[in-house]
């Protein structure tokens, strides 16, 4: 966004814009950085515990999009997830995992998958819940616990993309709650192709 001065008169996006006060603007960039600033550090201060929490750093292990070449190797990923291991074990011994066999599994399952080649392009670890849960139990009960930790900030930058998307300079006048229901059916809605109106029309109808 850019607006550019001239006296009373300014631009915004092509349009001229009149009567707009010179001292209203002023306070505006003098204070921009204060504000900038104050944002940055409630951030800092909010989520400063992620940076220093060696769990957090462990399990980034499980982004796929990080690995190396090699990462069917019997030494990576080991240290990290005997890290996150030793964090979850009282919960995972509370379920009755077998915790000294994860490692075994974790081992077993990076072999089979490079034999499979399907890293690109695939979620891994929705298909190894899926599909080899048995074959690998007690990695996808640790997997089912650490599903619910973000490994990355894809989803946030997927959820700005969506509101951008969705409300757009002509729909400005969208209410919090309308945004929020649009936003989730765009990123965790199902297809179009599978979507049906059946249910809808003869609640609408009802």
């Amino acid at each position: 966004m850019s607006v550019d001065c001239e006296q009373d008169r300014s631009e915004f996006r092509g349009v001229m814009l009149t009567a707009v006060r010179q001292n209203v603007l002023d306070a505006f960039h003098n204070s921009r950085s204060a504000y900038v600033d104050a944002i940055s550090s409630c951030l800092e201060n909010r989520f400063d515990d992620l940076q220093s929490s060696s769990v957090m750093k462990d399990v980034k292990t499980l982004d796929v999009s990080a690995w190396p070449s090699d990462y069917s190797s019997d030494s990576f990923g080991l240290e990290e997830i005997s890290g996150v291991i030793e964090h979850f074990k009282p919960l995972l011994l509370k379920h009755d995992i077998v915790v000294a066999s994860i490692i075994d599994d974790w081992r077993a399952f990076k072999t089979y998958w490079a034999g499979v080649k399907q890293i690109k392009g695939t979620n891994i670890w929705a298909m190894l819940l899926r599909c080899h849960h048995k074959q690998f139990p007690n990695l996808a009960s640790l997997i089912e616990i650490l599903l619910w930790l973000p490994l990355s900030n894809a989803k946030v930058e997927w959820g700005f993309s969506s509101m951008r998307r969705i409300k757009t300079d002509w729909r400005s006048r969208l209410g919090e709650h309308t945004l929020d229901n649009l936003m989730r059916i765009s990123n965790d809605g199902p297809a179009v192709s599978d979507f049906s109106s059946d249910i809808t029309v003869k609640r609408f109808f009802a």
